[in-house]
């Protein structure tokens, strides 16, 4: 898919997040390359843990400013003139990419963010009430935050990935976002709660990722939960 070089050059157009651009992208024999620039920085996973809290402040602080710049960017228009505005899907509204979902490596398009909600649980609808055990209680919870969930807005476009290993910083600015593979057009939740998950081996940063993105505490709860009992890879 050359969804990551898409991503990047509708980034690069729309807002002034520091991402590398785009030479050439293309396709051969099964696999994707993309020629892009090598941006300065290191990893704020590097030494994030040895920063002062006024350092990290800075970066956070810019980090926010990007993240809303991001939240702005409009969607292109369908190619096939049907309305795509509640579409959940990759950037120019086909199949996206993310190696954290179970199973399978490409997703969607879901016409809505229930098809999508259906579809991460395996279809899952109902759980007979017979079922009186804990784990099956907690499945019916999950089906039912999915099937009552009411997005407060449209997709909107997702980095999906928004790890310490995936931002550069050179001293306290920012100068790099980067590894734009799993962008896409997603629940407006689904930022927060896969940065939140995203570094299982470094809990330090799920207590940044709510100081630059909107925090959704029911939807990680709703999170926890898919993670819980569909997350085999």
């Amino acid at each position: 898919m050359l969804n990551e070089g898409r991503a990047l050059q509708i980034v690069k157009q729309n807002t002034s997040i520091p991402v590398p651009k785009v030479y050439c992208s293309f396709k051969h024999r099964g696999r994707v390359y993309i020629l892009m620039e090598r941006l300065p920085g290191r990893s704020l996973s590097d030494d994030w843990v040895f920063r002062s809290d006024e350092s990290k402040a800075k970066i956070l602080a810019q980090l926010r400013l990007m993240i809303t710049e991001l939240r702005r960017v409009p969607r292109p228009p369908p190619r096939d003139g049907v309305d795509n505005a509640a579409v959940v899907s990759g950037i120019d509204g086909g199949q996206f990419y993310d190696g954290n979902l179970p199973k399978k490596r490409f997703w969607g398009p879901f016409t809505t963010v229930k098809d999508f909600h259906r579809e991460l649980r395996g279809g899952l609808i109902h759980v007979p009430d017979e079922y009186t055990e804990e784990r099956f209680t907690e499945l019916r919870k999950l089906v039912a935050l999915h099937e009552s969930y009411v997005a407060s807005c449209p997709p909107v476009l997702t980095h999906g990935d928004l790890s310490a290993n995936n931002i550069l910083a050179d001293g306290d600015t920012v100068t790099g976002v980067i590894d734009w593979e799993t962008a896409a057009w997603m629940p407006a939740y689904w930022e927060y709660t896969n940065a939140w998950h995203v570094n299982p081996y470094n809990p330090y940063w799920q207590e940044e990722v709510g100081k630059f993105l909107d925090e959704w505490p029911q939807e990680l709860e709703m999170e926890k939960l898919r993670r819980k009992f569909f997350d085999q890879y």
